[in-house]
């Protein structure tokens, strides 16, 4: 094969892969939002993450905190697949708890959907 040929070839290769790496960065990411509530009824704090993507509330790690001790995690649940959680917990005096729903990203070279984090407001509980 001569040299001209086998340039050619490299460059058509190098221009493929290039092609490639352009088409793999300019994939598309889709915001969808996340909401998350809690409610207290004692000795269990519950709620729900809601979204306009099912599979946003879905399998999504929500954490229960408490403000009066620097937001320090006090426990932990996964959605079902209506977006329902609940952590068994006490509760320490009065203090204001939250929950919150980590962000989460799902998708590959294409399309990525990455489902928000959020934030509920805190409520008392004595």
């Amino acid at each position: 094969m001569s040299t001209k040929a086998r340039f050619a070839i490299v460059c058509v290769a190098a221009t493929a892969l290039g092609a490639g790496i352009a088409v793999a960065a300019a994939s598309h990411v889709v915001r969808i939002d996340s909401n998350v509530r809690i409610t207290k009824t004692a000795p269990v704090f519950a709620g729900k993450v809601t979204s306009p993507n099912a599979a946003c509330k879905d399998q999504r790690k929500v954490k229960l905190h408490v403000v009066e001790q620097n937001n320090h995690v006090v426990g932990s649940d996964e959605t079902n697949k209506r977006g329902k959680w609940k952590v068994h917990f006490q509760g320490e005096g009065e203090a204001h708890y939250y929950a919150s729903v980590a962000k989460r990203s799902e998708g590959a070279a294409g399309t990525i959907y990455v489902c928000q984090h959020d934030t509920s407001p805190p409520v008392a509980a004595p």
